[in-house]
């Protein structure tokens, strides 16, 4: 019996490849990269991944991650939740290399919830396996917004649980036929924080920790937006899950695959 843990990069960040790699390879832990394929191809037109410098890894780099065992998932061409956009990303990744068998989908913004992560599985029922959700507080309601808000003052490991446990997966559950959520990481998240939600895991659960940039406290970028996550937490995090051998790291298709066995 295990629990687990799934570390899931969005968009295709150099800091990825530069920041996080390093890290998680140094613990032995492989990830998802969700990758937005016009981004890679360029760059140049894209303002919104201000962390990241507007930065994009190169073909090669994702490659690597792919040969070193990370799982590369679609994040859409143009990081839309339209079929069509999702269907030409899958294009691109194999035209890149990519193996595309079995891929999952990430939401951008988290965009899809029930009906319409189901809507877009109809559409691309033979070449998506699962979607990638997560939470946003304009669904959750008022006061799910306000006791997030306050959380960011009082750093409080329990109402940090409270408010994404309904992120927590269930292994023997049918991943596949339903939105799976994550938990969004940013830059006020503690790594005492996540140890507790990690530690609140019981046999066969498992959180997806989904994060966007990786970087050190020195870099310009961390000035512009919060949806980033310092190196030095991420090897603190690292270095305690390789300490509890009770908890599996995987990729999010290994997590699903893992929930098609139990079924």
């Amino acid at each position: 019996m295990s629990k687990y843990v799934v570390f899931s990069f969005d968009d295709g960040r150099l800091d990825t490849f530069t920041n996080a790699f390093p890290v998680l390879n140094k613990y032995g832990f492989t990830a998802t990269v969700n990758i937005t394929t016009d981004f890679i191809n360029n760059p140049h037109n894209y303002k919104n991944f201000k962390s990241a410098g507007n930065m994009a890894m190169t073909w090669d780099e994702i490659l690597t991650l792919q040969e070193n065992g990370w799982e590369i998932a679609s994040h859409a061409h143009t990081h839309t939740n339209d079929s069509e956009d999702i269907a030409k990303s899958l294009e691109e990744l194999e035209k890149h290399g990519i193996n595309t068998e079995n891929i999952g989908f990430a939401s951008p913004n988290s965009e899809l919830d029930g009906d319409s992560c189901l809507s877009v599985k109809e559409k691309l029922a033979d070449r998506i396996s699962y979607i990638r959700s997560g939470l946003q507080i304009r669904r959750e309601g008022l006061v799910y917004a306000g006791l997030t808000v306050l959380n960011r003052q009082l750093k409080s490991k329990s109402l940090f649980c409270l408010l994404n446990r309904k992120c927590k997966a269930k292994v023997c559950a049918q991943l596949s036929a339903q939105p799976i959520l994550s938990v969004g990481i940013s830059s006020e998240v503690t790594c005492k924080e996540l140890m507790a939600l990690i530690n609140s895991l019981k046999d066969d659960e498992c959180y997806i920790l989904m994060f966007h940039s990786v970087l050190s406290a020195e870099q310009d970028q961390v000035k512009v937006d919060n949806w980033w996550w310092d190196v030095n937490k991420m090897e603190s995090l690292c270095q305690w899950l390789a300490e509890h051998k009770d908890i599996q790291v995987l990729t999010t298709k290994q997590m699903v695959k893992l929930s098609l066995q139990m079924n």
